[in-house]
């Protein structure tokens, strides 16, 4: 190896590149991560020329972290790939409401992407499904649903994550 893999340090969704030089420059080489084989497709794109080697990691997700090798007929080279995770913010927030009782009424929030880490809240309480109100959820977007909502119902609502939260207050009458 004339240079060696570097670590790469990636924000979730973008690219993260590994690359090296080996002599003689017709050696035959393998990329490993976490010991498995990498086949190039879309995902990974294995380049060389010359001497030079590069692996391309498109698009990294947190499962992409990890130890990257390459091995060059029985000599290894490591290095390895942390991927940052990007927050999870509102693309499209709460609005006040004012609805009818025994309307259906969907409360929609649209997130920067899918988590499994988001609360629905009224008044400050966490909300459970119930017969009349349902939580939908499709990928980035979800959607607190009142079947037959109530004048109980009225009060102020919240979407939070881990990093970001939007409000509303929803008035029946």
């Amino acid at each position: 190896f004339t240079t060696k893999l570097n670590n790469v340090v990636a924000n979730e969704g973008k690219e993260a590149i590994f690359k090296c030089s080996i002599t003689p420059a017709d050696v035959s080489v393998r990329w490993l991560r976490n010991d498995i084989p990498i086949t190039a497709s879309p995902k990974f794109k294995i380049a060389h020329g010359g001497s030079s080697h590069s692996l391309t990691i498109t698009a990294v997700t947190l499962e992409d972290a990890g130890e990257i090798t390459i091995d060059a007929e029985g000599k290894v080279c490591k290095a390895t790939l942390q991927v940052q995770q990007l927050p999870v913010t509102f693309k499209k927030k709460l609005a006040d409401m004012t609805v009818t009782e025994q309307d259906t009424v969907r409360l929609e929030v649209e997130l920067s992407k899918p988590s499994k880490d988001v609360k629905w809240m009224k008044n400050g309480v966490v909300l459970q499904q119930g017969e009349n109100m349902e939580i939908q959820v499709d990928g980035a977007k979800q959607a607190l649903v009142f079947k037959n909502v109530a004048y109980a119902d009225r009060g102020h609502y919240s979407c939070e994550t881990l990093d970001d939260k939007t409000q509303a207050k929803i008035t029946v009458e």
